[in-house]
């Protein structure tokens, strides 16, 4: 469906009550997502890509857009932050593969209004789309426990970002006078609070401005190594 925004029945949508559009690359996910959204009695519109979707959205007048984009990267993706930036007043649901507290709050950072795993389209998207419609921000279960800003001990913070700076765990623990079981300690905790499985993944966010403000952290002055040079051991 490459072009205009088509809806189910391949024709263009219009100012019908509670207009959805779907971007999805992936033909089987764009199909899926939309006969979901049709089935509970949304107009949906239908397009490949987000600059399709925004390119179309002076005919399709769009209440909703749903996106289906795998956010398991860690840096935001151009696609969400083009549709937040020329659709700032439209209201976003994300459909992901990417499960997880760092998944839901990177979509929620970017002004993402709801969330579903895509495993779960059939039975939460409408819902959740009918939820944002509402005013309402719908994120999964599991993780609506987990979203306030996790607490990180001094120490936890002074590995966790040495850690992200590149050095390995005997470095840190001679620096700060630890044993190389405490670092390692220091970062089991760090990681899990962060959501993250490796120090490539927790520099990411350590040495990202926005997150390092957010989560209250510091930034040990650096010796110019690579963030991700060691994994835990």
């Amino acid at each position: 469906m490459r072009g205009a925004v088509e809806d189910m029945d391949g024709g263009l949508a219009t100012s019908a009550a509670q207009a959805v559009a779907v971007a999805a690359g992936d033909e089987v996910t764009r199909r899926r997502v939309g006969a979901a959204l049709a089935w509970e009695g949304f107009k949906v519109a239908s397009s490949s890509s987000v600059e399709e979707l925004v390119e179309s959205a002076a005919v399709a007048r769009i209440e909703l857009a749903v996106l289906a984009h795998d956010l398991s990267l860690l840096k935001p993706s151009s696609a969400l932050r083009l549709l937040r930036a020329e659709l700032a007043e439209v209201p976003v649901v994300i459909v992901s593969p990417a499960t997880g507290r760092q998944a839901v709050r990177k979509a929620l950072r970017a002004g993402v209004s709801g969330y579903v795993y895509e495993v779960d389209v059939e039975t939460a998207l409408s819902a959740t789309a009918r939820a944002v419609l509402a005013g309402q921000v719908c994120v999964p279960d599991d993780v609506r426990h987990q979203l306030d800003k996790p607490a990180f001990s001094f120490r936890e913070k002074q590995v966790l970002e040495l850690a992200a700076r590149g050095l390995t765990n005997g470095e840190i623990a001679a620096r700060l006078f630890l044993s190389e079981s405490t670092v390692k300690s220091h970062l089991s905790s760090s990681f899990r609070k962060l959501d993250v499985r490796s120090r490539a993944e927790a520099a990411a966010i350590v040495l990202d401005p926005e997150h390092r403000m957010e989560l209250g952290l510091f930034v040990v002055p650096g010796d110019g190594r690579s963030p991700d040079a060691a994994e835990l051991r």
